[in-house]
């Protein structure tokens, strides 16, 4: 799925990149208006001025990626997040019923020993009805309610892994799926903030970010790995001089797998996952990057799981668990985000707004000026530095707003033209997830989830299962009927049982 993506991205890339010589902002600021005097970016003594021209590297590699096609890409992986996750259930209907998990159910499964420990002097039961099981009886407003609130108010102060299970123990769950799915939700909201919010504060500078975790080949831990293989083996062949191991001894040496052995795994494609979604339109190399991570990700997975880890614990599940959800729930939040950033971050709608509203013959001309606002230096709080040259007086430096000038009465308040800004980029927003749900409301409905052989093989096993049944019944009646008929005939027919003679 990540090869369409990839293309398209790539192709936007390089709209960008050819339309960069034409684009007129670029010329403004790099050719026309390069000596245009702004203001430092902070208020306190030792904050420089700069030069408009300064800037002119930052503003041609923000067009190749801040462009016309930015709003059809961002449309586009919104609805690839739909069209994936809805392929997504059309293939684990395949893997489900291949293995014949397609009527599994959780409550089937058998409780945690850690559960049954802790409520082995609990004395209220109850009965299954799943099951048919007398199981203890965990009190839901004494005991889960409270339990459950204080692990996820501490989940929101940022806590880590070790604190994170000892909250889940604390909720007392049942069964293992229960467990882990409490787990990763905690785990996965702990590093969906740390590593998006970090891309939010840093700016441009999070496409670093977004660069490490598609591209992510974790080469210290692929180094850990040979380094431990290798001191196993000499360790078997120290403890083996005179004969070799035997499979079970090398399989034995081999390192253990924990408890959650898939979850970094599944954490790595899921964060993959949401910034390949969510943040797609500030970096639309992100899927490319996230394809070439996958395709040589899976071979170094699939060498550390058969040569470096012992073989795994087999378990019956039915599907992903709670990382299904989640990435559901990511898929939704990108719509809302790639609005957001293309609206109040990206120049498309400001650009579009101005042509449509301001400009007198519908082009740019006139733009950068439209931009940038004035400020009077005099109304700094202290001294600031001026540009390198010590001779120099400035009066006037301009800064990126729509604010009345100093001159005003109202200095420095935002113009009417903000506000007619601001609720055009609000519409933008507004109608832009509309149109998105809407067409991903239809996508849902036009592929069924499970694919039609899937469901004419289901349907025939059914039919197979019900003809058994019947059949199974039938023989059933017509052998009571027949010892129906053998007691009418003998009424009086008995059961004589002999007994042996005994000789004394």
């Amino acid at each position: 799925m990540l090869i369409p993506a990839s293309a398209v991205g790539v192709l936007c890339f390089l709209y960008g990149f050819f339309t960069l010589v034409g684009d007129a902002h670029s010329k403004d600021v790099c050719e026309n208006h390069n000596d245009i005097i702004l203001c430092p970016r902070c208020d306190i003594k030792g904050c420089k001025y700069e030069q408009l021209g300064q800037t002119c590297t930052f503003v041609r590699i923000t067009h190749l990626f801040d462009n016309g096609a930015a709003v059809f890409f961002a449309v586009f992986m919104s609805l690839w997040a739909v069209i994936f996750m809805e392929l997504w259930k059309r293939y684990l209907s395949k893997i489900t019923h291949h293995w014949d998990v397609t009527n599994f159910d959780t409550l089937e499964e058998h409780p945690r020993p850690e559960y049954l420990a802790k409520l082995s002097t609990v004395k209220k039961k109850k009965v299954n009805f799943i099951t048919g099981v007398n199981e203890p009886c965990v009190s839901f407003w004494k005991r889960r309610v409270p339990c459950t609130i204080f692990s996820w108010s501490v989940v929101l102060l940022l806590i880590y892994r070790r604190i994170a299970t000892f909250l889940t123990e604390l909720e007392i769950h049942r069964t293992q799926s229960d467990y882990e799915n409490s787990l990763i939700l905690k785990m996965y909201m702990l590093k969906f903030v740390i590593s998006f919010l970090h891309f939010l504060k840093e700016g441009l500078l999070g496409i670093q970010d977004i660069t490490i975790h598609c591209l992510d080949i974790d080469k210290r831990k692929w180094l850990l790995r040979v380094y431990k293989k290798w001191s196993v083996h000499k360790k078997g062949q120290c403890a083996h001089e005179n004969h070799a191991p035997t499979q079970w001894e090398s399989d034995y040496n081999l390192i253990n797998q924990e408890e959650l052995g898939l979850f970094s795994e599944y954490l790595e494609m899921v964060l993959q996952f949401g910034f390949v979604t969510i943040f797609v339109v500030a970096f639309p190399l992100a899927p490319l990057f996230a394809l070439l991570n996958n395709i040589t990700e899976i071979r170094l997975n699939a060498r550390k799981f058969i040569t470096f880890l012992r073989r795994p614990v087999a378990e019956r599940v039915k599907n992903i668990g709670i990382w299904y959800r989640i990435l559901n729930s990511v898929g939704k939040i990108s719509v809302i985000t790639n609005a957001l950033i293309i609206a109040f971050t990206s120049s498309f709608i400001e650009e579009t707004f101005y042509k449509v509203f301001i400009s007198p013959d519908g082009s740019l001309n006139g733009f950068l000026n439209f931009t940038l606002s004035d400020f009077n230096i005099s109304d700094f709080p202290g001294d600031l530095n001026i540009l390198s040259e010590p001779d120099t007086s400035v009066e006037y430096c301009k800064y990126q707003d729509h604010r009345e000038p100093p001159t005003a009465n109202n200095k420095y308040e935002y113009k009417s033209i903000y506000w007619q800004f601001a609720t055009t980029c609000l519409m933008f927003v507004f109608n832009f997830t509309c149109l998105v749900f809407i067409i991903s409301s239809w996508i849902c409905w036009l592929i069924p989830d499970i694919p039609k052989s899937v469901n004419l093989q289901i349907r025939h096993e059914n039919h197979v299962i019900n003809d058994m049944i019947i059949e199974h019944e039938l023989r059933k009646a017509k052998y009571l009927a027949l010892n129906e008929k053998k007691k009418k005939k003998e009424p009086g027919w008995k059961i004589q049982v002999s007994r042996p003679k005994v000789s004394l």
